[in-house]
């Protein structure tokens, strides 16, 4: 975006900053305002990009004054610098939060390319051009790419995690003698509860004092309750060593489950992912399908009947709409030149055949009645205020608006000549930018 902006710094569109470097990122903290706000409203926008491309854009434009808004929000005493509104230095700021948002988010570089690509040529931009064209290079490769996004998935990219790299609880295998009972102290112990000494005459440690012979009552309570206490203890220490190889078992159970289940997922992700790939491939293929055979058929659902049948004007733009149906959003760049080439192949509507857009709108306003009301209706949908596209204009032609308000709306000259094929594709690419506002939000 700040490359943006210096480019148009350069072109002479940013004026009066002399050489400030606080107001020059005032401009971009605006640039950045306005990206969000219109990343939040894509169909404004359609009519963001159609202003910051005309040159002779109304100072009261909707966009422009939201520009001028968000950079009185960051340049409080803007017009004390300005005092007439700056429309270029607006323009400007404008088309860097539209190089902004064709970087960072494919919708919205879609968007911005499939209205401007057509409404370029129709706009006489002075040193900006060459920026301006630049930026829709940018958002041309962007909308190429989203296209093409869904035949890009690949299952390879799934990774199933090794064993080892799970941690695993720690036995010592190697001492597993520690945890058997010892039986020479067992022994001692047990000898010690009996009386003072074993077999063999040692002196056993805190031996029952008592005698079996000579003081049997006393030698028996004594032995009850210290043989009671050594079985007792010696019994605790083998169930603690068992508990604790239990809690080691259960340990490598989770473990082994831990692992089992995200093997499995990895597992379920890499079918989904190749399932993914393969119906991506062959909806595309499908596109392609579809667009070849609507192209060799050359034949309207809508009016059911050859588009040769129609009058060059109405077939060229039915024919645009009605594909549009067909593809995806956004389009692949070679659909939109299938579009051209079979309107081309219609009499009259050769690439050679060149007439003023006037014309052009005059004829399709004669002949808008064969399109049934209900069909088109929610396609003649156009804001009432701010700029409009191409698209845009023979939409109000189709509502029954004079094409010549529309045009001057549009900021299009009555005498700009034009093709039916070219008109067609630029319907097409246009509708699909809308689309593409609908569907985003």
């Amino acid at each position: 975006m700040s490359d943006v902006l210096t480019e148009l710094l350069n072109a002479g569109l940013l004026d009066r900053l002399d050489g400030d470097d606080a107001r020059f990122a005032k401009l971009e903290r605006a640039a950045h305002a306005i990206a969000d706000h219109l990343h939040a409203h894509p169909r404004e926008l359609v009519q963001a990009v159609l202003a910051g491309l005309d040159p002779d854009i109304a100072p009261g434009n909707p966009s422009i004054q939201l520009a001028k808004r968000m950079l009185q929000a960051e340049w409080k005493s803007v017009t004390s610098v300005y005092p007439s509104e700056p429309v270029e230095l607006l323009r400007a700021i404008l088309l860097a939060a539209c190089s902004e948002l064709a970087e960072k988010h494919p919708r919205d570089a879609s968007i911005l390319w499939l209205t401007a690509a057509d409404t370029l040529p129709l706009r006489r931009l002075g040193k900006e051009e060459t920026v301006v064209r630049r930026l829709l290079i940018v958002a041309s490769k962007r909308t190429e790419e989203a296209a093409g996004m869904a035949t890009v998935a690949s299952s390879d990219d799934a990774h199933a995690p090794d064993v080892e790299e799970l941690a695993s609880p720690e036995i010592d295998t190697e001492n597993l003698h520690e945890h058997q009972v010892d039986r020479t102290i067992l022994h001692d112990l047990v000898a010690a509860a009996a009386g003072p000494n074993d077999r063999k005459g040692r002196a056993l440690k805190k031996p029952n004092p008592h005698s079996p012979h000579n003081q049997p009552t006393e030698w028996s309570y004594e032995f009850t309750d210290r043989m009671s206490a050594l079985i007792a203890d010696t019994t605790d220490e083998a169930v603690a060593a068992v508990h604790a190889s239990i809690v080691k078992i259960a340990e490598w159970q989770k473990l082994l489950d831990a692992t089992v289940t995200a093997q499995s997922d990895q597992q379920q992700e890499r079918v989904k992912s190749a399932i993914a790939a393969m119906s991506a491939s062959r909806g595309h293929d499908q596109v392609r399908l579809d667009a070849l055979w609507w192209s060799e058929a050359l034949y309207s659902d809508v009016l059911q009947c050859s588009y040769r049948e129609l009058d060059p004007a109405l077939a060229a733009v039915l024919m645009a709409l009605e594909l549009e149906k067909i593809v995806p959003s956004p389009p692949p760049a070679s659909v939109g030149y299938l579009l051209a080439e079979t309107v081309h192949r219609l009499p009259d509507a050769s690439f050679d055949r060149k007439e003023p857009l006037s014309g052009v709108l005059a004829t399709l306003a004669r002949a808008r009645d064969r399109l049934p009301s209900d069909w088109v209706a929610p396609l003649c949908e156009v804001p009432g205020e701010g700029s409009v596209s191409v698209r845009d204009v023979v939409m109000l032609t189709l509502s029954g608006q004079d094409p010549a308000v529309s045009l001057k709306r549009a900021g299009i000259m009555a005498d700009q000549g034009c093709t039916l094929p070219h008109l067609a594709h630029a319907v097409f690419r246009q509708q699909h930018a809308v689309r593409l506002t609908v569907e985003g939000t």
